[in-house]
């Protein structure tokens, strides 16, 4: 039904929502335009400055503060004859997602997808609406995977979304070789980058962090447009290649990745075979760090249904099992610890169903392991060895 026909609009209503809605979809009664000037393309969207006062600070301010009296009017066309009404250039977001805003504004309604989620962060901060912000970054928690944590990193800290952050680096750590992995890194920022790379739990060979940081040089220099030499290499990368622990590869690897990448210079290489090659009492000193990585895979979804507890899982470096144990400071007596006998995985996932059904892995294969009975000592522990399904 139009706006004005003989039945009101109003009076085919049955609630504020419904009526909102025909204000959202209709713009009657509109009092303020935007111009969307996007992309060499122009937009106008109608809208009311009572309902944008009411959910953004910043519109309140923008239409009934100081600056209201700078905003340009024009005259627009209605169904009531022409109309004068303020006007609000903006540039910096599509009239897609500007849209969907007002939809949230308007309806508490917000429609999120990866390719829009982002902007609408960005709408969410610049108009002060924090609870959008909040919904938005929700989603993106909940499309969190090895695959775009990088990605979804920088977007963390470009918007000080410290919880998605924190998630973020947890799978970066826990499934390094995968986060890192073909174009993953080349999102990054140097001063993440390097955050990543001098972190101690990280769950990937030396020479394959290496691997992925060259990569990340290798585009940094296109984005730039740098010349491809030595100098470019160590001018995109800065002191990060400090942080790479070189002496943590065998020498093999090192002569055959390292030495040949154009990254190190032949001063750096040629005492780093030294380190490798001569007793401890003669080898030089070398500006990359020397302390193994520790880590530490610490999955708090994995949890037991009966009792309601999490468990953590915690990779040894240094030992071919992984446990899951109560996550609580030391062993509970009588509580049961799952000892899982197989070689440290990039990645493990699962669920604890039951203590008497055991608990399903995946290592990258599906094991189950069961409670078996308990051995005689102070806690009383039980111990399990995986079985493929």
């Amino acid at each position: 039904m139009d706006a004005y026909n003989n039945i009101p609009w109003q009076a085919t209503k049955k609630c504020w929502q419904e009526r909102m809605g025909f204000l959202y979809e209709n713009q009657a009664l509109a009092d303020v335009l935007f111009r969307i000037e996007f992309k060499d393309e122009i937009t106008e969207i109608r809208a009311h400055k009572f309902v944008l006062t009411v959910g953004s600070p910043v519109f309140d301010t923008m239409f009934n503060g100081s600056v209201a009296s700078s905003l340009e009017n024009v005259t627009i066309e209605t169904e009531r004859g022409l109309k004068t009404v303020q006007q609000v250039t903006i540039s910096d977001i599509s009239p897609k997602v500007f849209k969907n805003m007002l939809r949230y504004l308007y309806l508490d309604e917000i429609n999120l997808d990866n390719k829009s989620v982002v902007d609408i962060i960005y709408c969410a901060k610049k108009y002060d609406i924090p609870l959008l912000e909040s919904t938005g970054e929700e989603f993106l928690k909940h499309t969190l995977s090895s695959e775009n944590a990088c990605l979804l990193l920088t977007q963390a800290i470009l918007f000080d979304m410290k919880e998605l952050a924190t998630a973020c680096m947890s799978i970066i750590e826990n499934d390094t070789t995968t986060a890192l992995n073909g174009e993953n890194i080349t999102y990054l920022d140097l001063s993440t980058l390097k955050n990543i790379i001098k972190t101690d739990s990280l769950v990937i060979s030396e020479l394959e962090l290496f691997q992925a940081v060259e990569r990340w040089v290798e585009a940094e220099i296109l984005r730039r447009k740098l010349p491809i030499s030595y100098e470019s290499k160590r001018e995109v990368l800065g002191d990060a290649i400090y942080l790479i622990r070189f002496p943590l590869m065998s020498i093999n690897d090192f002569g055959k990745y390292v030495a040949t990448s154009g990254l190190l210079s032949n001063e750096e290489s040629f005492n780093m075979f030294l380190y490798y090659t001569v007793d401890d009492n003669n080898k030089p000193k070398i500006p990359f760090p020397t302390t193994p990585r520790q880590p530490q895979l610490n999955l708090d979804f994995l949890k037991h249904n009966e009792s309601n507890s999490f468990y953590n899982l915690l990779m040894s470096p240094k030992s071919n099992y992984v446990e899951l144990r109560p996550n609580s400071s030391g062993f509970v007596y009588n509580t049961p610890a799952y000892i899982f006998q197989a070689p440290p995985p990039k990645y493990i996932s699962g669920q604890a169903s039951s203590l008497n059904k055991g608990l399903t892995v995946n290592y990258p294969h599906s094991y189950h392991i069961q409670q078996q009975s308990s051995r005689n000592d102070a806690f009383n522990q039980g111990f399990a060895v995986p079985s493929k399904k």
